[in-house]
């Protein structure tokens, strides 16, 4: 968000024709480091994922739904982690014209830190006092997108989202957490004024609330308008023009 040139477009598998099931396993080792000072441990090292999805469609609704659990050992010292994810995807076709996608994504997991290395000789350990650091995160997101096509000139994308970001560290030196919530509001419409030229504009607006330890509790609101005209020149050459304008509001409580 927050951008008119250079977005990255994300688009989410869609679901199969018909019921469909899909389960991943992979699993390995780590080798010994090429250096024998670095090796760090006997211990044998190693990582394991498991991911499963399924689709299906029920009359005018599809489906896609993906659980993963991910964890490792790390091939270094502090490195371990284990993380736990899962996403569902809801489309109602309502019409050829009209539809409306809910998108909903959940992680979790435990990383431990290792932010220095011991010394140039072992270069995979971490100091002693910061043996055990480690982070504890938790992420949640929720979108719902309906997109209406007027006519065959015209037509509307109307997106809400909710996002939460909460991060929890545990370092040998110190205790924080920092938390933060956005509910956003976007409304895009384009027009087509003809085969060589076409027109986007619309507005998104942002509520975002951050509560940290020791940075204190933030609340920050963006309204932004925009407008993108793109015309083709001749059948190779297109000229984009563009224009943004953000208003953001910051306070503290």
């Amino acid at each position: 968000s927050t951008a008119l040139g250079g977005v990255i477009n994300v688009i989410t598998k869609e679901s199969a024709p018909r019921p469909e099931t899909n389960v991943r396993l992979s699993s390995g080792i780590y080798d010994d480091p090429a250096w024998p000072e670095w090796k760090w441990t006997d211990d044998l090292l190693y990582f394991s994922d498991i991911d499963a999805d399924h689709s299906r469609k029920i009359g005018n609704t599809s489906m896609f739904i993906s659980v993963g659990r991910h964890q490792s050992a790390g091939y270094r010292q502090n490195a371990k982690y284990l993380n736990y994810n899962a996403t569902g995807k809801f489309k109602v076709t309502f019409s050829p014209q009209s539809n409306l996608t809910l998108l909903s994504s959940w992680e979790s997991g435990d990383n431990e830190i290792g932010l220095m290395w011991k010394n140039p000789y072992q270069a995979l350990a971490v100091e002693e006092p910061a043996v055990g650091d480690k982070m504890h995160s938790n992420k949640f997101g929720l979108n719902a997108m309906h997109q209406w096509a007027v006519n065959q000139s015209f037509g509307l994308k109307t997106r809400a989202s909710y996002f939460r970001n909460f991060f929890e560290y545990f370092m040998h030196d110190n205790e924080d957490y920092s938390t933060a919530q956005r509910l956003g509001m976007e409304l895009q419409a384009y027009y087509i004024l003809s085969k060589s030229q076409s027109l986007t504009f619309g507005t998104e607006n942002t509520y975002d609330h951050i509560a940290a330890d020791p940075l204190g509790n933030h609340n920050i609101i963006t309204l932004s308008v925009y407008a993108q005209d793109e015309i083709r020149l001749i059948p190779t050459v297109i000229m984009t023009v563009g224009a943004r304008l953000d208003y953001t509001s910051t306070d503290s409580d």
